[in-house]
């Protein structure tokens, strides 16, 4: 059944023998995976005739938009906002759209690569409720106004809405992981990382931010060994990874392996922010509030502990 629509895309019926039930179930199920992806190839080809030409032109932009974000460097980011507020331009309607350059401000205002942050979050805010406005069944789009809110303190309210997300779509992997951050930042890690093998389990090619939120709540639940592993199976991170891993390798006890990763994510952190820290630990503390907003502050206190065994001075 094509969801927007209500029509019928394809049904059929099997009448057979009760003693011929497993027959039955590979007769279904080859039916099934013959037919069906057809149906609905034929179906969206119908969609996108009756599609404008500015729509289809919107679509592919926020596709570009998509996979540029999957660089996770500044310069990427910058990229996907030109194609985001060029898709916008061209289709306010597009949920998708506003969702991802909600996203990009997000990022943005997290990885400190803004000098005015305030303005950075704003913006972020006002892009996911306007992606909400415009479909609010979309379980993508709760998220991010989740991760919003969970990064403004507002547990309660960040943990409704991510609930809402998996009540509206069960199975999608991105509001299950998100949801194991949320349950890592109020002190639930054991659990949150159930919920990163859930996710992993739903999708098995999993993108790299799956984890790098896995190693987040490994760290936080002191299992320092499955966080470097975690940390290090990401290919192309994002420098919070470094300076994550930095931790790890520090409270495991690797300090060796601590001091040249942290070397390497103050190096990187020098050239990508907007106001670069310094050195000392203290500079750093609005950073890591917006990689992740713990509720409880000994849970900042093992990261900072961690940082400062890397070699960061106070």
């Amino acid at each position: 059944v094509e969801a927007e629509t209500g029509n019928h895309i394809w049904a059929e019926r099997w009448d057979r023998e009760l003693e011929d039930i497993f027959a039955v179930q590979d007769d279904l199920v080859q039916t099934i995976v013959s037919t069906v992806g057809g149906r609905i190839d034929a179906v969206g080809k119908a969609r996108a005739i009756r599609k404008s030409e500015a729509h289809l032109r919107a679509y592919d932009f926020y596709l570009r938009a998509a996979a540029a974000e999957d660089g996770n460097t500044k310069q990427d980011y910058q990229r996907a906002r030109q194609y985001l507020e060029r898709a916008i331009e061209l289709d306010p309607g597009l949920a998708l759209a506003h969702h991802h350059l909600s996203l990009v401000n997000f990022l943005e205002w997290m990885a400190h690569w803004v000098d005015d942050r305030d303005k950075a979050f704003a913006d972020a805010m006002n892009a996911a409720k306007t992606a909400i406005a415009l479909d609010d069944t979309d379980s993508r789009i709760h998220c991010q106004l989740g991760m919003l809110h969970l990064s403004r303190r507002a547990f309660d309210e960040a943990g409704q809405i991510f609930e809402k997300a998996i009540r509206l779509n069960p199975n999608d992997f991105k509001a299950i992981g998100l949801y194991g951050l949320y349950l890592a930042a109020i002190g639930n890690p054991e659990q949150a990382i159930e919920q990163f093998d859930q996710a992993v389990r739903l999708n098995p090619l999993e993108p790299s931010w799956i984890r790098w939120l896995r190693g987040i709540a490994c760290f936080t639940a002191e299992r320092f060994d499955d966080a470097i592993a975690d940390l290090r199976s990401i290919r192309e991170p994002i420098n919070e990874v470094r300076g994550w891993l930095a931790a790890s390798y520090a409270q495991a006890g690797r300090l060796d392996e601590a001091r040249t990763m942290l070397e390497e994510f103050l190096r990187i952190a020098e050239d990508d922010m907007a106001v670069y820290p310094g050195r000392k630990l203290d500079a750093w503390e609005a950073y890591w509030h917006g990689a992740i907003e713990y509720r409880d502050q000994k849970d900042f206190d093992r990261l900072f502990d961690g940082l400062r065994k890397a070699g960061m001075p106070e």
